[in-house]
């Protein structure tokens, strides 16, 4: 967006002369008014207006800049006097100026001079007029101990000099200058410049009062958004302009103004005399121009813009924004109608699996469509406990009430009560799940990625999307898979173990809705659709299922309850060859269903197993066959693993503690294994045993070190 155009350098002399003396000023510690008395300086009737201005300056080219404009040997004509009204310029746009016309900057600095009068503070009076050399009028404002011009309050009076006497005023006048130059130039707001230009510029046939947002009140603001639509900025720009010259006397608690754009804008005051339009703070009344006024408030009023573009041009529900653009309902939004919007803010997707949410339109339209309520308008004040709201797509919120605070399905109203033209905003900081099932909030939820692609795995996703259904899941979070061992998460997704993978996850659910303030107390054990049931604990430290913690219990769905786990998977009780597939030794468990042993195992009660790691088994597979994996061994050499895999395990159940020095034990290749002992080293056919008892259904498992040959394979 281009600022006017206006060109800089003479109002750099303005600029020099309000900061030389405002760096005086400084120095000489002068405040506000109640400090308004100007200090005596050493010689000070022996100065012009000039040289005292030339004087206090710190600006090397100041005395330059002054001859320059032709106004330094103006102020030093001791045969004329003077009274000049200097500014400290803080309110003007630095880049404005240095771009400014220097007609403009000569026309606004002559407006700060009056010629032919030395007029002391004493002498002004509420009313008085003042003409300037610019031509212009200044108008005085008294009370009993302050004095302003044309609204500027004097901040520093009556510092002296030979051919006359300079106040200091609290900002730049300005009210000779048209609303398109004094925008340009206000330092405060000159993004609603650039949009006021960016919207072809100020009309010509003011007079007009122009609500302009300051700088601040940008923030969180799409302002692409806003310039790429030429109806929407012309429609924004219009929402702040008002027919007619309103000062701030004018306005009054109650009043309602029709604007360009043919919406209105609420006034109210507030007890302390603030006046306040559509409940944004007018935060500088009274900027005057030749064709109007100018107010600055402390917010952009948007009230007139429908929920769609109130949510387009808000930099916090850009991710909202998105959803609605995507799945069609931007221009529902966006048109006529009576609309309550719970708008999950940018923040509230943070937990959710984003690209699982924008794969699907439908999917994605029945989240958003559960945050539109039809038909109403819902301030906050609306809003009370055991109330339920219809939404679009059918489904009900549940509004609560909890210390003062009114929650949505149990979460707090973060924004409330952002007005649009068709309808209510309410910010959230969460977003609204419980109308999807058990399943499909676990595909949303981005730390239940691996569980939800585990319940596909197990073709276990479809059952747990029944609506027809009620269940209670325990959801372990991503963090929970990976505690297991890598090789086994890879391993619970082959097909051979797709039993065992329905076995664990079944563990995870059980029928029927148990939530953590009822059915999950001291001692609870329920029933999973495994089979075996899990125990509930419930104390101060929150709940726990079989010492797990419930880090986030009772998110609600269409069909049942989620309380997500963290730290572990909960593990139902598992025989040796499942039990070695969760301890990671996957090559052992592959190599006993290649080798058709998986069932005997499974079947066998109290065996030992001795495990080998699956480094170990990968230097078993290179050193005798020279093989990579067990798809490149030939029909004999699978016959000599079996032959091997048989040797490690025992018919009967020894746990390490039972072990000593020189034991033998009978396997199921027929062959005895030897044991050596020394202090607490273990050894079997010189294999180190290096994690030992490790408990299954139908027996106990020893980690060992290597691979061991049957003797029939020696």
């Amino acid at each position: 967006m281009k600022p006017f155009s206006v060109q800089p350098y003479r109002f750099s002399l303005l600029l020099s002369v309000g900061l030389a003396l405002v760096v005086w000023i400084a120095a000489c510690d002068v405040g506000g008014p109640a400090s308004g008395d100007a200090p005596e300086r050493a010689g000070a009737n022996n100065r012009t207006v000039a040289e005292r201005i030339e004087e206090w300056g710190t600006l090397g080219d100041l005395e330059a800049q002054l001859r320059s404009a032709g106004l330094y040997e103006t102020l030093e004509d001791e045969n004329s006097t003077f009274t000049v009204f200097a500014t400290r310029l803080s309110d003007l746009s630095e880049e404005s100026v240095a771009a400014a016309d220097q007609g403009v900057l000569t026309d606004i600095l002559q407006y700060h001079v009056v010629q032919g009068e030395e007029l002391a503070f004493n002498d002004f009076s509420d009313g008085q007029t003042l003409e300037t050399v610019s031509g212009d009028e200044l108008t005085v404002s008294t009370t009993d101990t302050t004095a302003s011009v044309n609204g500027a309050q004097v901040l520093t009076k009556d510092i002296g000099a030979t051919n006359g006497l300079v106040h200091v005023v609290e900002r730049t006048l300005l009210a000779n200058q048209s609303l398109s130059t004094r925008l340009t130039l206000d330092g405060f707001t000159q993004t609603t410049q650039g949009l006021v230009e960016e919207n072809g510029g100020v009309p010509n046939d003011g007079p007009y009062t122009i609500f302009a947002p300051t700088d601040g009140a940008y923030g969180g603001f799409e302002l692409e958004t806003l310039v790429s639509n030429s109806d929407f900025l012309s429609s924004f720009i219009g929402y702040h302009v008002v027919e007619g010259r309103l000062r701030a006397s004018d306005l009054n608690n109650g009043q309602t103004l029709e604007t360009l754009s043919g919406n209105e804008l609420q006034i109210s005051v507030d007890d302390d005399g603030n006046v306040l339009v559509n409940g944004s703070e007018v935060v500088t009344t009274n900027l005057g121009a030749t064709d109007g006024v100018v107010h600055r408030i402390g917010g952009a009023l948007l009230q007139n813009q429908s929920i769609a573009g109130r949510t387009a041009l808000a930099t916090n529900y850009s991710n909202l924004k998105g959803g609605l653009d995507q799945v069609g309902l931007a221009s529902t939004l966006d048109g006529g109608g009576s609309f309550t919007v719970f708008a999950p803010q940018n923040g509230a997707f943070g937990g959710v699996d984003t690209d699982t949410l924008q794969s699907s339109n439908p999917f994605y339209r029945s989240v958003l469509e559960y945050h539109v309520v039809s038909g109403q308008v819902l301030e906050s004040d609306d809003l009370s406990g055991g109330q339920t709201l219809e939404t679009v797509g059918g489904t009900e919120l549940q509004v609560t009430e909890e210390g003062g605070t009114v929650r949505v399905n149990e979460y707090p109203v973060r924004e409330a009560n952002v007005q649009a033209s068709n309808g209510v905003i309410h910010g959230m900081g969460s977003i609204f799940l419980e109308n999807q099932t058990v399943a499909d909030r676990a595909a949303l939820t981005s730390v239940l990625t691996s569980l939800e692609d585990l319940l596909q795995r197990a073709d276990l996703y479809g059952a747990l999307n029944d609506s027809d259904g009620t269940f209670t899941v325990f959801a372990p979070a991503d963090g929970a898979f990976a505690e297991l061992n890598a090789n086994a998460v890879s391993a619970l997704t082959a097909d051979r173990n797709r039993g065992l993978l329905r076995k664990i996850l079944n563990y995870h659910v059980v029928e029927g809705e148990a939530f953590s303030g009822t059915e999950l107390q001291e001692g609870r054990r329920l029933q999973t659709l495994q089979g075996s049931s899990v125990r509930t604990v419930a104390g101060s430290g929150g709940v726990q299922v079989n010492g797990i913690p419930v880090t986030q219990p009772d998110l609600q769905t269409s069909n049942g309850i989620v309380h997500l786990i963290e730290g572990d998977v909960l593990l139902p009780s598992l025989d040796a060859v499942e039990q070695s597939v969760i301890e990671g030794y996957t090559l052992l468990e592959q190599s006993l269903t290649e080798t058709d042993l998986r069932q005997n195992v499974k079947e066998a009660n109290e065996i030992t197993v001795f495990a080998p790691t699956n480094a170990a088994f990968q230097e078993y597979l290179d050193s005798a066959f020279g093989a990579n994996s067990l798809a490149d061994l030939t029909q004999a050499q699978i016959q000599e693993v079996s032959e091997n895999l048989r040797y490690h395990v025992a018919t009967e159940e020894v746990g390490a503690g039972a072990i000593d020095d020189g034991d033998e034990i009978p396997t199921l290749e027929g062959s005895n294994l030897t044991f050596t002992v020394e202090g607490n080293a273990i050894t079997v056919e010189g294999a180190s045993v290096q994690e030992a008892n490790i408990q299954s259904t139908n027996g106990v498992i020893h980690q060992i070190d290597q691979v061991l040959v049957a003797p029939s394979n020696r």
